[in-house]
């Protein structure tokens, strides 16, 4: 733990200038976070609002389905 207690500092020194975000490089940051279409394919998925009718659609398809029981906030502990 001492090491790094030592060797942190130094990184930082080496660690490049950040840029502040302005108006004039927005566009730059912006194209860097944006999602990629790939990423959202998620979107084009036919989602069902209810279990029974997706059961009865994936199995005249013989697809597998997805089923989230959503009780509470997702990131809380169980």
């Amino acid at each position: 733990m001492k090491v790094v207690a030592v060797a942190l500092p130094f990184l930082l020194l080496l660690a490049p200038d950040t840029e502040r975000l302005t108006w004039k490089n927005y566009d730059k940051y912006h194209a860097r976070i944006a999602a990629d279409p790939s990423e959202l394919r998620w979107q084009q998925a036919e989602w069902r609002n209810g279990f029974w009718f997706g059961l009865v659609e994936a199995q005249s398809k013989d697809m597998p389905i997805f089923y989230w029981i959503y009780e509470g906030d997702p990131r809380g502990g169980c």
